[in-house]
């Protein structure tokens, strides 16, 4: 009933492919045997034959079942959904795996992971998943269904847009590639070509009309509506840029030490947080310390003036 699918491109593929995050990922999302098929998209990577090799053995470690290369199914894809590159300008390069991914899907389901989101295991114990099918069968406004992005759940829950409360979801207007659970009966057809000024006004410049923006449009245009659970999260955060002292940092920590940069480690603005703790603690013992430094040095200044008072 469900396909599972991650995405990689030049960036972060060792990271998703050369360690367990992917398994990990897969097993926080569901588990493998829950899905239907467990697929990847591989975008826009220079070494290809490299990139093939390990993402096999994921293959062969019962990990996925199939990783595709957008390249290959590129023309397929944009003719399958009316699109051509021109249409989606700048977006082309950000949108082509989640097209491919959609349009390989054979099941009624797809749920999609950017290769840099990963679920908590709150999230993983929530059945969300479930309880968004059932949802979305029984109510065809709902057409697909997110996690809270972050956990920021107050914003989420002021963007809700639903008449009708549910127990367990907000509704809005809204998408986002970095978590989504769609049904392929909508998803798989041609709903690529809406435009909208508020779905406009919402995505980056830089992004030109990709596949988020569009979705939004559609859903904005005939007043549908995307579920957001309620009770649990998704992190969202950057991998660092290859050579970077950052990515240095976490590949020696991930491939050689063993270590998952998974909830904690990848929070958004983690290690801007532990900066401003540090400058915090810093700045509150520096205070202390001159409560306590400052009388001392008058009263050795007193004493060598021969000050009694």
């Amino acid at each position: 009933m469900v396909t599972f699918e991650t995405k990689c491109y030049e960036n972060d593929w060792a990271y998703i492919l050369k360690g367990n995050y992917l398994k990990k990922l897969i097993n926080r999302s569901g588990g493998k045997n829950f899905f239907e098929k467990k697929q990847l998209i591989i975008n826009n990577v220079k070494n290809r034959d490299l990139v093939t090799e390990f993402a096999q053995k994921k293959v062969d470690e019962g990990v996925i079942d199939a990783f595709y290369f957008a390249e290959d199914y590129a023309d397929e894809v944009l003719n399958f959904f009316d699109l051509t590159a021109e249409d989606l300008g700048k977006g082309y390069v950000y949108s082509i795996s989640e097209l491919t991914g959609l349009y390989l899907c054979k099941s009624d389901f797809l749920l999609h992971f950017a290769s840099d989101a990963f679920v908590t295991k709150k999230s993983a114990r929530s059945k969300w998943i479930q309880k968004s099918i059932e949802l979305m069968k029984a109510n065809s406004d709902y057409i697909c269904s997110t996690l809270v992005w972050n956990s920021l759940y107050r914003e989420a829950k002021a963007d809700n847009l639903l008449t009708k409360e549910e127990k367990y979801f907000w509704g809005d207007h809204g998408f986002s590639d970095q978590c989504y659970l769609v049904n392929c009966s909508v998803f798989r057809t041609k709903i690529y070509n809406e435009r909208n000024t508020v779905a406009d006004s919402l995505f980056p410049v830089y992004g030109g009309d990709l596949f988020e923006k569009r979705c939004s449009a559609y859903l904005r245009n005939f007043n549908l509506y995307r579920l957001v659970y309620k009770n649990a999260s998704y992190i969202h955060a950057n991998f660092p840029k290859v050579n970077t002292l950052s990515r240095k940092i976490y590949d020696f920590a991930h491939l050689k030490l063993g270590l998952e940069f998974t909830t904690m480690g990848r929070s958004p603005n983690f290690f801007e947080r532990i900066i401003r703790i540090i400058k915090q603690q810093f700045f509150a013992k520096t205070v202390h310390l001159c409560k306590n430094v400052i009388p001392f040095c008058k009263r050795v200044i007193k004493k060598i003036l021969g000050i009694n008072r």
